[in-house]
């Protein structure tokens, strides 16, 4: 397994997810911290884009991904955003994952809740 690391750090957006009709109808807020293994060395001998996992193109991914769809479970959210980075971003070959629901509609969770999950490309 590859141990070079990129890590994208703080993806926001407000996506339809939540058990409450209500947070699927109005979206909640959440963001997304990411860490994916790779070899890094032909972008790094070449220094083009062109070699490398062009990391805006995967932020973009992970909103299209966890706003295009109503999701009961945090949990769902996070395994559909790591397989579509697993799929369209070929040189990953693992992703940390960890989503937050910023303010869950829960009165005694003050700071969000996040969920960590760590998948890899099947070979």
């Amino acid at each position: 397994m590859p141990t070079d690391r990129l890590t994208i750090h703080n993806i926001a957006f407000t996506a339809p997810c939540g058990v409450f009709s209500e947070e699927r109808e109005s979206g909640m807020r959440y963001r997304a911290d990411l860490t994916l293994m790779m070899d890094t060395s032909t972008a790094a001998a070449s220094d083009r884009l062109e070699d490398a996992v062009d990391y805006a193109a995967v932020a973009k991914a992970v909103v299209e991904t966890a706003t295009g769809a109503e999701r009961f479970l945090v949990e769902r959210m996070a395994a559909d955003i790591a397989d579509v980075v697993l799929t369209r971003f070929a040189p990953v070959m693992e992703v940390d994952l960890a989503v937050t629901k910023v303010a869950p509609p829960v009165p005694e969770i003050g700071g969000g809740v996040t969920v960590s999950i760590r998948r890899a490309r099947s070979r």
